[in-house]
This record gives C-alpha cells, sequence and structure tokens, in this order.
C-alpha cells in the first residue's frame, strides 16, 4: 500500500489510544517549569487540549501561567461547566467565556486562540466549532507584557495546588500564534499538524538551473 502512505499512518495515528494522564481535582498538577517555549509575553497564541471532565466542582483549569502574587497571567479551563480564556496583564483583565455547558463523562476538544490585534481576538472552539459567547472581551487595549517567568502548569488553580481538572487528560498542545479556524478544525479531525508548524525551513534548498544528472 504506497499510494498516499503518509496519509494513511498519520490516520493510523490519530485513531489510535494513547497514555492520557488523570487528574483527581485535589491538588495534583503538572508543572512545566519556566520554559521560554511557553512565554506569552506580548504575543498572539493558541492552546489546544483533550480532555474529559469527571467533576464540574470548583475552578478547572487546564493551562495556567501563574505565580500566584503577581497581577498578570494567562489562564485557559472550564469554570462553572463554561469553557473560559483569560489575558491578565497588570490589573487589566480579557477574557472569553462559552455558552455550551461542559457534561461530565463525555471527550471534550478544546481551543483558545488569542489575536492581540483584534477586539474579537479570544476566542473558544469546542469540538472544532467556534462558540458563541456569554463573554468576549476587547483585548486591543492590553498592550503590557504577561507572565514570562512564572512556572506554568497543567490543571492548576490560581496560584494554589487546589482544584484543577477533575478527569483525564489525553492531548494538550501550545501555539505561538493566532490559529484560523480552518486550522482548528483540522485539528479537531485529526489532520497533521501543518509542516509550517514542524520548524521546517521554507527557503530554497538548491539554487541555480543548472544540473548533471
Amino acid at each position: 500500500y504506497i499510494v498516499n502512505e503518509q496519509g494513511r499512518q498519520d490516520h493510523v495515528a490519530n485513531t489510535m489510544s494513547a497514555p492520557y494522564y488523570r487528574m483527581d481535582g485535589d491538588g495534583n498538577s503538572i508543572d512545566l517549569g519556566t520554559t521560554t517555549y511557553l512565554d506569552v509575553d506580548i504575543n498572539d497564541y493558541s492552546m489546544e487540549a483533550l480532555v474529559k471532565i469527571e467533576n464540574l466542582t470548583g475552578e478547572l483549569n487546564i493551562f495556567v501561567n501563574y505565580d500566584g502574587t503577581t497581577t498578570d497571567g494567562v489562564f485557559f479551563g472550564i469554570d462553572g461547566s463554561k469553557l473560559r480564556s483569560i489575558l491578565y496583564v497588570g490589573a487589566t483583565s480579557k477574557r472569553a467565556i462559552g455558552n455550551t455547558t461542559i457534561v461530565v463523562g463525555k471527550w471534550y476538544h478544546l481551543v483558545t486562540t488569542v489575536d492581540r490585534s483584534s477586539a474579537t481576538g479570544i476566542k473558544l472552539y469546542i469540538n472544532g466549532v467556534e462558540e458563541t459567547y456569554s463573554t468576549q472581551e476587547d483585548v486591543t487595549d492590553v498592550s503590557g507584557a504577561c507572565v514570562s517567568t512564572a512556572n506554568k502548569f497543567l490543571s492548576r488553580a490560581y496560584g494554589s495546588t487546589a482544584d484543577g481538572i477533575y478527569g483525564e487528560f489525553a492531548k494538550f498542545r501550545f501555539f505561538s500564534n493566532a490559529l484560523s479556524a480552518t486550522e482548528v478544525k483540522e485539528l479537531y479531525s485529526g489532520v497533521p499538524v501543518a509542516y509550517k508548524y514542524k520548524g521546517a525551513n521554507r527557503t530554497n534548498l538548491v539554487t541555480g538551473d543548472d544540473y548533471d544528472f
């Protein structure tokens, strides 16, 4: 089976079972350290997660970049059974809150994208579809940098070890740009990560027009 061999392999990879983490909401978290690869600073970003919630009690943060003492931070998670994304800079907080009610025992593909040049720059997606919003605040007046030195966590509450996700993580990815709606849909459908996001260099590797065969 040679035709579209890469496509076949990608399909198999996307449909096979994979390792996951289970959190019980009592303080478990994954400390991602202070890596600069997860720094937001003044830039756009996106986050993708595949989760199944077992209990909706408390503050269910999927990702937190916050040290508990500053007024800057980045948050992505579920609060009051609704998907939520928050950007804090100084005393200013901007957020988007969706309308879809998350239910327990169901897998969800969740994405937030943040484009700081757009009034509707914080977007939320559930299973490849953009949310309608109960809140979607203008982020164009937020010019400062977010936390770039605090530790980053999967499944944690604001600056503490309480709460966090009560359920299962099967995937988390961070992108240093605001993904388009088409790209989010492709992520949900299992399309492989785009070539341009794999660190590829598109510069021509062959120059000139004289070749010997």
